[in-house]
């Protein structure tokens, strides 16, 4: 029986949830804001830039865990899955390191991450 007053368990994965989606939108805009200082080497820079964006993604991923070893329910592991997808996401590949590695001003369509042509 719960206390009163006490929050429900199912809101604690909610918020898992609502965080989690969060995290990922947050790895994908705030690391292109970041200005690389100058005379700071690009690749060191885009490896921070990488670094903020698995960090966002890894937070939330953690509280997930959290919340599902809490109350065992299957939003918290939605949660979990939304927050890895993100995180795997970040695996720098050639096209992400290169966009990684430019800078804002120099990108087509400045703000967002490269769109894939054939």
């Amino acid at each position: 029986m719960r206390s009163r007053g006490a929050p429900a368990p199912d809101a604690l994965a909610h918020v898992a949830l609502a965080v989690a989606v969060g995290g990922v939108l947050a790895s994908r805009l705030v690391p292109p804001r970041l200005r690389r200082p100058a005379g700071r080497d690009p690749d060191a820079f885009a490896m921070s830039r990488n670094i903020v964006a698995a960090a966002l993604c890894e937070g939330p991923a953690l509280f997930g865990l959290v919340a599902w070893m809490v109350t065992g329910g299957a939003t918290a592991l939605v949660a979990i899955a939304i927050a890895l997808a993100g995180l795997v996401s970040c695996f720098p590949g050639d096209a992400r390191w290169r966009w990684l590695t430019s800078d804002a001003e120099a990108r087509p369509g400045a703000g967002g991450p490269p769109r894939m042509v054939r």
